[in-house]
């Protein structure tokens, strides 16, 4: 089996889901805005796929995003290597 994603980075995902920006999340977990920012593209980059677009007005989940956040994410969607 491949290795599974850090906590810390799916916590991240999760929490700037909830918040709605990267900002938020960062309070939420008292973290820097840009150690928020390094979780989420680092989970993205585990799983080969984007899961929020960034804009000026917050975070938008993709719909691969909101399948990830209920837990629901296809395996077709997950690098060959997640999945071994």
């Amino acid at each position: 089996m491949g290795k599974a994603p850090d906590l810390n980075d799916v916590t991240a995902f999760v929490a700037a889901a909830k918040a709605g920006t990267l900002s938020g999340a960062a309070r939420d977990m008292g973290l820097p805005t840009s150690t928020v920012s390094r979780a989420l593209t680092r989970l993205e980059e585990h799983v080969g796929v984007l899961l929020i677009r960034r804009n000026q007005r917050g975070l938008v989940l993709t719909d691969v995003g909101f399948l990830a956040l209920d837990g629901n994410l296809p395996s077709n969607f997950v690098r060959k290597e997640f999945c071994k």
